[in-house]
């Protein structure tokens, strides 16, 4: 890597502004893969296949699949079937079923025809599976052996297959109907004896996962038992693929980003977006709901006239109330969502963290509830609006924390993602409910003198 990427951005740019294209093949030549995926998705779109084309044909594959989706998008409407097979010929099979993946079915059809047999087969049974499962991230390419082979043997297979296979960390032991029963970790095959059979050195204590379960789930597993790689079976217990490393920081990646945006009331591909339309879309539908979650308030609000034309001053108090309730409901779901994400709360777990939120917004409401008390009656010197304004404040903190705490649960049990309780939904709800709370206080209080 001879520039920053910064630099290598601004000598791609230059180059392209003045027509110079015939420049970047030697521009690219000392730069890494990684980077060049990145310049390429900065560059205006009309410009990404052409760049693309100057690309050293060794790397080509590496930067194909290390581009944004919304830029592999674009690469494949400008790539002809050649050159995309071309690349996918020479990556592992997890990233050439992403790939093809991006084809609508004729194209991805053509590509698949233009393959060798055994790679086609590959890439249609790993396209059988869902994108966000197992199955859908796994690659097919591991080394296995029987399970009574000596350790010449079992190396002998590795070097064998070492061409195919990217970055070995285990060899699977099989028996003779392919089903997995253990992983030789490649420093004991290294530091043992030709001849020794391999059955003593299985580590039978093994973690796989199944075809069909979810990508966060893996990810998760990965993360608590510190994992690089791990094997994926079939229903059968039939070793079918292995996920390796880079493919969980992938998943990490993509669903710490999913979440985001659903916290932030919008979807993932608005955070690498470039069209104004296209960005437009994927959030109007949200603010929408902020749009009705408004009108609901004001609505509310219109119900509730006299109590605010007798105490004026408890309109003052309405941005009090809903911001705190917003912002203790926005605390509890975001370390609910955080811990359900990474699967610390197991089910024996959340009875525990719903009695701790709890514990949590009765002190927080306690204090913050006689704090607004006082400065309301320091302020106006009416006992009643500190009344008032207190026990709002402190129901209205309960109510966010019971909320933000309980609603991503429910969302998990019920198969929804729970960081959709973070976005506006949980928001709009809150403040609704919020002002609901505020003004039946305000009404039970002046009622009563």
């Amino acid at each position: 890597m001879d520039r920053s990427l910064p630099e290598l951005t601004d000598a791609v740019v230059e180059r392209i502004d003045a027509g110079r294209f015939d420049e970047l093949g030697a521009l690219f030549e000392k730069e890494h893969p990684g980077d060049i995926a990145e310049v390429l998705n900065y560059v205006d779109e009309e410009h990404k296949a052409k760049v693309f084309r100057h690309v050293p044909a060794a790397m080509a594959p590496d930067v194909l699949a290390n581009v944004r989706d919304a830029t592999l998008t674009s690469l494949l409407t400008g790539l002809s079937d050649k050159e995309i097979s071309e690349a996918v010929n020479e990556l592992p099979t997890d990233e050439a079923a992403d790939i093809i993946g991006e084809l609508d079915d004729e194209d991805a059809s053509r590509v698949l025809n233009m393959l060798e047999e055994e790679d086609k087969e590959s890439l249609r049974e790993l396209l059988r599976y869902p994108e966000e499962s197992a199955g859908g991230i796994m690659e097919s390419e591991f080394v296995a052996v029987p399970e009574g082979v000596t350790v010449a043997e079992a190396l002998q297979e590795l070097r064998e297959v070492a061409e195919k296979v990217e970055r070995v960390h285990n060899v699977y032991a099989v028996d003779d109907h392919g089903k997995l029963v253990g992983i030789l970790e490649l420093w004991r095959l290294a530091i043992s004896y030709d001849l020794q059979k391999v059955t003593p050195l299985i580590d039978r204590e093994f973690i796989s996962v199944p075809v069909d379960m979810d990508q966060e789930e893996v990810a998760a597993l990965a993360t608590r038992y510190e994992l690089v790689e791990i094997p994926v079976v079939d229903a059968g217990g039939r070793l079918v693929g292995r996920i390796t490393f880079d493919d969980l920081l992938d998943v990490i990646e993509e669903e710490a980003t999913e979440d985001m945006a659903r916290m932030a009331g919008t979807r993932q591909g608005d955070v690498h977006e470039e069209s104004v339309w296209r960005i437009t879309l994927l959030r109007i539908p949200w603010l929408f709901t902020g749009l009705v979650g408004g009108i609901g308030s004001a609505f509310l609000m219109s119900r509730f006239t006299l109590e605010l034309e007798s105490t004026l001053a408890l309109a003052f108090f309405v941005p009090v109330i809903t911001a705190m309730g917003g912002n203790v409901g926005i605390q509890c779901s975001a370390v609910v969502v955080r811990s359900l994400a990474l699967g610390e709360l197991e089910a024996y777990h959340m009875g525990r963290r719903i009695i701790r939120e709890v514990l949590v917004a009765l002190i927080n409401g306690i204090v913050l509830g006689g704090i607004l008390t006082a400065v309301a009656l320091a302020w106006k010197g009416d006992l009643r609006l500190g009344r008032i304004i207190g026990i709002s404040l402190f129901l209205c903190i309960l109510w966010a924390s019971a909320t933000g705490t309980l609603v991503p649960m429910a969302l998990r049990k019920l198969h929804f993602d729970p960081a959709l309780a973070s976005g506006p939904f949980i928001t709009t709800m809150n403040d609704v409910v919020n002002l609901l709370i505020y003004f039946t206080v305000a009404s039970v209080i002046l009622s009563g003198g």
